[in-house]
């Protein structure tokens, strides 16, 4: 989410030997006169594409957090700013499984500081939990949720199901289309006593596949139509391979894609228009492969997109004057 900043990583391991009024880490900066600084460390567990964190005003404005953010599991992170002294800022951290990030699956944990006093650690909730973080907040104990966000509905359970096994029988025609047995790395592949998202390069969440990490690993084939039905996959890495064939419409199904990586195949035929209904986008690399054909002007309808490779293609004609209307295109 590009209105959220990235946390960084702490040189601190635990504060838990600390007490309570010394910060996990030396100040990395002192705030001017008005300002206090607010500080955050994060240690998420082993899924930590579950979790997400918001910070944000009196007013409700979101200062800073991170959608299913890019943490490495068990690594400390922390994220700091100076803010107004006279506002008061609240704080929510969520886990999607309702598991919070300790003690099921690692142990993870947070801190809130304001400048050099903890006002609150955590860590052991379900869905989310919450707190007020400064001098003038409302006196009211921390709040936590035993049920899911409403921001992301879970599917009945036939559905939920169904969507699973579509996704599976998905994999498999591309094992099958690319000739899966003749990968250098296809560990539990196509076994039918084997979960899925165990399988080599599959990651899931919530039992969806949402991450598909296949590059130099040998594919050779093209890209089945199916492609279409992993409408939860966030992250597709195809890159380095022998794929060849065009780029399947069908791709403008994923509506829930973020990166892909087709770069370093053979792939022809040309940029499918259908890529501009993926509205999530934000990394599309397609250099290095032999597409032809004009870039087509939908490219400009990805609002989110901030990397787009195209180089070492045939391509012809001229730039889209809509991809000028990429804000955040690098």
């Amino acid at each position: 989410n590009s209105d959220f900043s990235e946390p960084v990583p702490s040189q601190s391991s635990s504060d838990a030997s600390l007490p309570i009024s010394s910060p996990t880490s030396p100040r990395s900066q002192i705030c001017s006169d008005g300002f206090s600084l607010i500080r955050i460390f994060l240690t998420p567990d082993d899924f930590e594409e579950e979790m997400r964190w918001i910070l944000s005003n009196s007013r409700g404005a979101i200062i800073s957090g991170f959608d299913y953010s890019p943490f490495t599991a068990a690594e400390d992170y922390r994220w700091e700013s100076c803010l107004p002294a006279d506002d008061c800022y609240s704080f929510t951290i969520e886990d999607d499984w309702g598991d919070g990030i300790c003690c099921s699956h690692g142990e993870g944990s947070y801190s809130l500081w304001y400048d050099d006093v903890k006002v609150a650690s955590g860590g052991d909730f379900e869905f989310s939990e919450s707190h007020f973080i400064g001098p003038n907040c409302p006196t009211l104990s921390p709040s936590s949720s035993s049920r899911p966000s409403s921001k992301s509905p879970q599917p009945l359970l036939s559905e939920h199901v169904e969507m699973i096994e579509k996704e599976r029988e998905t994999l498999i025609k591309l094992f099958e289309s690319t000739r899966g047995e003749e990968w250098l790395v296809n560990t539990g592949w196509i076994k039918e006593d084997e979960n899925h998202c165990k399988w080599e390069g599959v990651s899931c969440k919530n039992g969806f596949v949402n991450k598909l990490t296949l590059e130099a690993k040998g594919l050779d084939g093209s890209i089945p139509t199916d492609v279409g039905m992993l409408s939860n996959l966030r992250y597709l890495y195809l890159a380095e391979n022998k794929i060849h064939g065009s780029i399947p419409t069908e791709i403008g199904m994923m509506e829930s894609l973020e990166i892909l990586e087709l770069n370093l195949n053979a792939i022809d035929g040309t940029v499918p228009t259908e890529v501009g209904r993926i509205e999530r986008l934000n990394y599309l690399s397609f250099s290095d492969n032999t597409l032809h054909g004009n870039i087509p002007t939908e490219v400009g309808m990805i609002s989110n997109l901030g990397v787009f490779s195209l180089s070492a293609n045939n391509l012809h004609g001229t730039v889209p004057t809509e991809i000028g209307m990429i804000k955040n295109l690098k």
